[in-house]
C-alpha cells in the first residue's frame, strides 16, 4: 500500500469521524445525554463502523449513535437491532435490551393465535367505543 493510499484512508476516516460527531450534535436529543460528543471507530467483520458517545448526568460515557459507510461513501445510521457485538461489549448498559433475551426481567406471556386475536378484537372494540 502506498503512502498516498494510507494517507487517503486516514483522511477519509478523520472526515467520517468529524461528520459523525457533527451529525450527532445537530440531531441527537436523547434525554440525559449531553456533549461534548466524541466520535470513534472500530473495525468489525471487514467493515469500519463509527460511533458517537456523550455523557450522562453521572459523567459516564453513553452510546448515542452508530454509523456505517454506504457504497457512496456517506454516513448512514445503523438501526439499533443491527448493532454489532463489539458495541455490546463497549456499551453493555446501553445495549442490554438489544441483546438480553429477557430485558424486562420476566418472561413474555405465551399466547396462542386465538388468544392474540381475542385481545386485538377487545382493543379494537375499546377504540371504537372511545370514538363515540
Amino acid at each position: 500500500m502506498s503512502n498516498s493510499t494510507v494517507e487517503d484512508s486516514i483522511l477519509e476516516r478523520l472526515i467520517h469521524l468529524d461528520e459523525a460527531r457533527r451529525y450527532t450534535e445537530r440531531l441527537s436529543r436523547i434525554p440525559g445525554i449531553r456533549g461534548p460528543y466524541v466520535a470513534s471507530s472500530l473495525q468489525w467483520k471487514g467493515r469500519r463502523l463509527y460511533y458517537v458517545v456523550g455523557r450522562d448526568n453521572d459523567s459516564r460515557f453513553r452510546l448515542v449513535e452508530v454509523f456505517r459507510i454506504t457504497p457512496a461513501a456517506e454516513l448512514e445510521p445503523v438501526p439499533a437491532f443491527q448493532y454489532p457485538l463489539p458495541i455490546r461489549d463497549l456499551f453493555p448498559f446501553d445495549t442490554a435490551c438489544l441483546y438480553h433475551p429477557d430485558p424486562w426481567g420476566e418472561a413474555a406471556p405465551s399466547l396462542t393465535t386465538s388468544q392474540l386475536a381475542d385481545e386485538l378484537r377487545q382493543m379494537s372494540s375499546k377504540d371504537e367505543r372511545g370514538k363515540d
